[in-house]
């Protein structure tokens, strides 16, 4: 083929395509895409439940219309912005709210606990507070139980004296040691001391009880309350008393219709009262002006304490009908109704004014009520009596009766065992 030929065929090609119609344009641009309104949810439609917008009809009100404007000049749309009323906007956050967590059920459930816990925060504080103004208004700073007299105590006392005139037959009363106390015989070597081992418990700050110890030779007797008179005086004492069963072993016949060699009478109403003084100082035995008052009430040894004070103790028992009560071993009457007197029978004890030998009975403050009953244990007993009648009263002489208490400690045992 020719080149010119080939040149030709371009030049009508290129005028053919220059010959293909042309697309008319104008100025105008396309409307733009609206944006999203801020009152709109992602994902939900534009339209709210009709629920939202129940509108309660108003007279002359005007039924609430949202407006679109038109487009602007330049053809474009502007964002749409419903007027919508905030108090049910309001309504709709509140019920999305609940939808989001479940229901009304779970809200209350919520409201139920936060209220418990609240009443009960309130209950616990409230009885805690209580507690603790209670506690603090009964709490004393000194134990009540170092303070005088509470404490364990051993109480040293002879036998002053003792009368026989409730039985006809003296030999049948007889009073622990069995020795009356003598002036002229040495304090170390005193037949006639008798001691008790006593426990004072404090109940409050002004009141006490107490009781003794373990002893089957010694009244027994549990939390007696003790009586003060003459608080805050020289005279200042503590008095108690109990009834018990006195004992007494004889040897020998006690009556001509008698074949026993041994027999226990028995005096079952008599009268235990003592009397501890508080600061009227004591002078038996020897030695007992020095001894210091007990702050804690036991001893330096942490044993029983000595009491530094005055005691006086008396056992009593008034005549009558089936006094003294005399039994064989196998239990048999003795005696009948002639052993009985009109009198009263006694032992007397103190650690005080004994020097000058003086024998008389005591005076105590002990008052005549009786507190509480308890029986004594009796024991038997060998020993050799030797009784003489002189001036109304009896005296018998034998062995000095110990025994152990549970303490460890060896002890005389006062009368009544």
């Amino acid at each position: 083929m020719a080149p010119g030929s080939a040149a030709a065929r371009s030049r009508a090609s290129l005028a053919a395509a220059q010959a293909m119609p042309i697309i008319a344009e104008d100025d105008s641009v396309p409307p733009a895409v609206p944006k999203r309104s801020a009152s709109r949810r992602a994902g939900k439609p534009l339209t709210t439940p009709a629920t939202v917008f129940n509108y309660n009809y108003m007279p002359n009100s005007r039924t609430p219309s949202s407006t679109i404007p038109s487009s602007s000049s330049d053809g474009t749309m502007p964002d749409r912005k419903p007027e919508v009323n905030n108090h049910h906007l309001e309504a709709l956050r509140k019920q999305e709210w609940v939808a989001r967590r479940g229901g009304w059920y779970k809200i209350m459930i919520i409201t139920f606990l936060v209220v418990a816990a609240i009443i009960g925060l309130a209950v616990g504080l409230t009885l805690g507070l209580r507690k603790e103004n209670s506690s603090s208004s009964t709490t004393d700073p000194t134990p009540l139980s170092t303070l005088f007299p509470a404490g364990n105590y051993t109480l040293s006392t002879a036998l002053s004296s003792l009368t026989t005139s409730c039985s006809s037959s003296p030999q049948t009363w007889r009073c622990y040691p069995y020795t009356l106390y003598s002036p002229s015989l040495a304090p170390s070597s005193n037949a006639s001391t008798a001691t008790f081992f006593w426990t004072i418990t404090p109940k409050t700050s002004w009141s006490y009880t107490i009781s003794s110890t373990p002893n089957p030779f010694a009244p027994s007797f549990a939390d007696i309350p003790l009586t003060l008179h003459d608080p805050n005086q020289y005279t200042e004492h503590f008095t108690f008393n109990f009834s018990l069963r006195h004992s007494s072993v004889v040897e020998g016949q006690l009556a001509p219709s008698s074949t026993t060699a041994t027999t226990t009478c028995w005096f079952n109403s008599t009268v235990m009262a003592v009397t501890l003084w508080t600061r009227m100082r004591a002078d038996f035995p020897a030695g007992i002006e020095g001894v210091n008052v007990p702050v804690g009430g036991t001893g330096s040894d942490g044993g029983f304490a000595t009491w530094p004070f005055r005691v006086e103790v008396r056992q009593t028992q008034l005549g009558g009908e089936g006094v003294p009560d005399c039994r064989d071993p196998a239990g048999g009457k003795v005696g009948g109704g002639d052993l009985g007197g009109d009198g009263e029978c006694g032992c007397f004890y103190r650690n005080y004014e004994l020097g000058d030998g003086r024998s008389g009975n005591a005076t105590t403050g002990a008052t005549n009520s009786v507190v509480s009953t308890t029986g004594t244990a009796a024991g038997t007993r060998s020993t050799s009596v030797t009784s003489a009648k002189t001036s109304g009263t009896s005296s018998a002489s034998s062995g000095r009766v110990t025994g152990r208490a549970s303490s460890g400690v060896s002890r005389i045992a006062p009368v009544g065992g």
